[in-house]
């Protein structure tokens, strides 16, 4: 079975686009890495970062009302 990575960004802050939520998806690795970047965990693996690069640059976090879903 082929390997698969995806990640969507979960924050509302956005209210730019349409829905009022942000619609950050990547679908392959080069678009993980550009779009979200990875976290480097404790035992050396990496996992994408849950929020997308431009809400990381707005703060927001799962413990902010206006991001969460």
């Amino acid at each position: 079975m082929p390997y698969t990575i995806k990640a969507a960004c979960p924050c509302r802050k956005c209210k730019a686009n349409a829905g009022g939520k942000c619609e950050a998806n990547a679908k392959s690795l080069d678009e993980v890495e550009s779009i979200f970047g990875f976290r480097i965990m404790g035992d050396g693996g990496k996992e994408p970062q849950a929020y997308c690069r431009k809400c990381r640059g707005l703060r927001c976090s799962p413990n902010d009302e206006e991001c969460q879903n």
